[in-house]
């Protein structure tokens, strides 16, 4: 289960005691954004995508694309380019895309683990929310079989 700040929803991922897996031969990696813009109806977006044989570089590339999400959606003041100098205040931190992002790209301990599932077969989601849009970043294995049962996953908040 990936660990988030309180008050976020977390995606849990329950797997089947009798599971078996093959290794991986290799992951394909996706960021997708999913909402609605200037009110029309919800669309699916994806931002970008990576294939990999390493579940090292997938697990990179996940970091990295999660970082150029959040700096996209808001700069971190004390390395944007644009903050020549200028005084900053600290606000009271918001629990939003960037922040979750952030925070996850920041976190080794839940990437070790990430890593370690990735290795055994099993992908891996990190879901954002924001105001107007849901970001998703995954990592999934191919080339493994699951020959019993299927993983169900859920959102819940704390």
């Amino acid at each position: 289960m990936i660990a988030l700040p309180a008050n976020q929803a977390v995606l849990h991922v329950s797997w089947p005691s009798e599971i078996s897996v093959v290794e991986p031969t290799g992951y394909i990696c996706q960021a997708v954004a999913a909402g609605s813009i200037y009110g029309k109806s919800p669309s699916s977006y994806e931002l970008s995508k990576f294939n990999t044989i390493s579940p090292r570089l997938a697990l990179q590339w996940l970091r990295c694309e999660a970082l150029h999400i959040t700096n996209g959606l808001d700069p971190d003041p004390a390395i944007a380019d644009w903050n020549l100098g200028v005084r900053t205040c600290e606000a009271e931190p918001v629990l939003d895309a960037p922040t979750v992002l952030r925070g996850w790209a920041g976190d080794s301990t839940t990437q070790a683990s990430a890593l370690r599932d990735l290795k055994d077969g099993r992908p891996l989601f990190l879901v954002a929310q924001d105001a107007d849009f849901c970001y998703t970043l995954s990592v999934c294995p191919f080339g493994n079989v699951l020959l019993a049962g299927c993983p169900v996953i859920e959102s819940r908040r704390p």
